[in-house]
């Protein structure tokens, strides 16, 4: 008679080798296209080039023709063919740009579909606006809308966008979600805000797709090396009560960045969830994520425990600031 148990035991085996098998990678097919939101920089530029360098055609996203001028140079540095990058102009929160790549992808793929999305654009701040506090208390209700329009809403409107010809080549599609994703600590209320509704809105999508054979991933990237840490000022001065803590918080947070993971990590991901037969359903890569995952799965009391003792109290060494000052984003190489 099968017990408790057992079931739990064989649960746990079964669970362990969904994760740890290898899934076969399929063979990248002519015509097979890809749209990458915020391509510019980052995660999303490494993730274009890789892409377009494993033999898809990349429809790469950017704000601003300049940009794509500097994907392109990127591409022939690393001896990709450029005809492999084409870069298009798509701001995630405006409407008729969507519609009008939509309409350029659309008639590339022709009857054939699209075959994957990945959605990468996202901002870790208001960059109308930077606030002076992150605290609930004291970050403004407009760069509270401002953050959930790019992180949630542009996402949205771009994936209902392009999922008819996604839905039509029964393709894949990847949203980046990162490490606060699944796990809140304080002074991020926002920007994690928004990602936990990108990940719920990434299950909904992956069960509703599944029987058109559309597979969805996200992507919960720990600390990447990219210019989100090399512009701006490191700390916010908080406001008010908070304001000693916020410090504290933000400190604990750069210094763990200093040790930051190349976006190739991110890269590899991306490319196995667009090839693998069976890809995963989550992604996590990075610096810190494995951490981030076990403070997720304890008990809240113990999250909080952990921490409110790990709070850094020291500020930045000068050999520290001078990384900063030189840049994380140098290990890019694909």
């Amino acid at each position: 008679m099968l017990t408790l148990r057992s079931a739990v035991v064989g649960l746990l085996l079964v669970f362990v080798a969904y994760q740890f098998a290898p899934s076969p990678l399929l063979p990248v097919e002519k015509g097979d296209a890809i749209v990458v939101t915020g391509s510019h920089t980052g995660i999303g530029k490494h993730a274009a080039l890789t892409l377009a360098k494993e033999g898809y055609t990349v429809f790469a996203c950017v704000r601003k023709p300049e940009h794509g001028e500097e994907l392109l140079k990127s591409a022939e540095h690393y001896e990709i063919d450029v005809e492999r990058v084409k870069p298009i102009i798509l701001d995630v929160t405006k409407k008729e740009q969507i519609e009008a790549a939509v309409e350029t992808v659309s008639a590339f793929v022709g009857d054939r579909g699209l075959y994957g999305l990945f959605n990468n654009a996202g901002i870790g701040t208001d960059p109308v606006n930077p606030p002076q506090s992150y605290s609930v208390e004291h970050f403004p209700m407009e760069s509270y809308r401002r953050m959930f329009e790019v992180n949630f809403f542009g996402l949205l409107q771009v994936t209902k966008a392009f999922l008819p010809l996604v839905r039509r080549r029964r393709g894949r599609i990847i949203s980046n979600t990162s490490g606060a994703g699944i796990f809140s600590g304080p002074f991020v209320s926002c920007y994690a805000g928004s990602k936990f509704a990108v990940e719920a809105l990434s299950d909904s999508l992956r069960r509703e797709l599944d029987p058109h054979g559309v597979r969805v991933s996200v992507l919960e990237p720990g600390y990447i090396a990219t210019p989100i840490f090399s512009t701006g000022s490191l700390v916010p001065e908080g406001e008010g009560v908070y304001a000693e803590m916020e410090q504290g918080w933000f400190i604990q947070i750069y210094k763990a960045a200093l040790d930051a993971h190349s976006p190739r990590v991110t890269s590899e991901a991306v490319v196995h969830a667009m090839r693998a037969k069976t890809p995963k359903t989550r992604y996590l890569v990075g610096q810190m994520i494995g951490i981030t995952r076990v403070l997720a799965s304890l008990p809240d009391t113990w999250a909080d425990a952990v921490l409110r003792a790990g709070r850094s109290r020291e500020g930045f060494t000068e050999e520290e600031l001078q990384q900063f000052k030189d840049g994380l984003y140098l290990d890019f190489e694909l």
